[in-house]
């Protein structure tokens, strides 16, 4: 295992709406531009995905058939600045890693830092799971989340 690395995965983007905006897309909105076809458990089954806008509250997707499915639980709540949650899609809460977003005001816009950490929870699968997340995250933050960012300020 010490091979393998564990450092957290740390991606910024910075986008074209205030902080509030920011933080109001990346959770209440989160249905409107996560790529559930792509980044879900029931992939072409998952219908929509929801984050409790709340410490303690849920993440978790719905399938076709009305199964939830839990993806993590946020751990702490600080709007507009930062959120924490455990993160284990498909996996039990023992397994959970740890994301943290934080939203800081720059200039007309906002610079999103997304930690994601915690990997040693994985055990050996680390070194299969860890890869997906790095390529994941250009897709859904620094692509699908800056797009939805954008469409805010066009409106």
């Amino acid at each position: 295992m010490a091979s393998i690395n564990l450092e957290p995965i740390v991606k910024r983007v910075t986008v074209p709406c205030s902080q509030a905006q920011a933080f109001e897309a990346f959770t209440r909105n989160l249905q409107s531009w996560w790529p559930l076809e792509s980044h879900s458990i029931g992939l072409e089954n998952a219908v929509s995905c929801e984050m409790e806008c709340r410490q303690g509250g849920e993440l978790f997707e719905i399938s076709k058939s009305g199964e939830k499915h839990i993806w993590g639980t946020i751990r702490d709540w600080s709007p507009p600045g930062e959120l924490t949650f455990r993160w284990h899609p498909g996996r039990t809460p023992e397994t959970a890693e740890v994301i943290t977003v934080s939203f800081q005001a720059q200039g007309d816009g906002t610079r999103v830092t997304l930690t994601h950490g915690g990997w040693e929870t994985l055990g050996d699968a680390v070194a299969a799971t860890r890869p997906g997340y790095i390529r994941g995250c250009d897709i859904v933050l620094s692509q699908l989340f800056v797009n939805e960012c954008s469409k805010i300020v066009a409106d």
